[in-house]
């Protein structure tokens, strides 16, 4: 049997003042951001996207995206839609 535990942070922390709580602007989910932290350990950091797929993002959102929107754009190409 394998247990999964939900990691929690505690964002006010000062050790965790650089990480962020947000919403993705594209599905809704909450996802821990350190993009001011260690952007290497951010779970952003974890997707390999093209330049296609980056100018795509940055052309339709201001924030950060969760990492199944990420890897769901980069898999879909929505930019060879238009």
């Amino acid at each position: 049997m394998i247990i999964y535990v939900k990691k929690e942070y505690n964002l006010r922390s000062k050790k965790n003042k650089n990480m962020q709580e947000k919403s993705c602007p594209r599905c809704g989910a909450k996802f821990i951001c350190r993009h001011n932290d260690d952007i290497s350990k951010c779970q952003c950091a974890t997707v390999q996207l093209t330049p296609e797929a980056r100018q795509y993002i940055s052309e339709n959102y201001t924030d950060c995206l969760c990492a199944n929107c990420l890897r769901d754009i980069s898999e879909s190409k929505p930019w060879l839609n238009f």
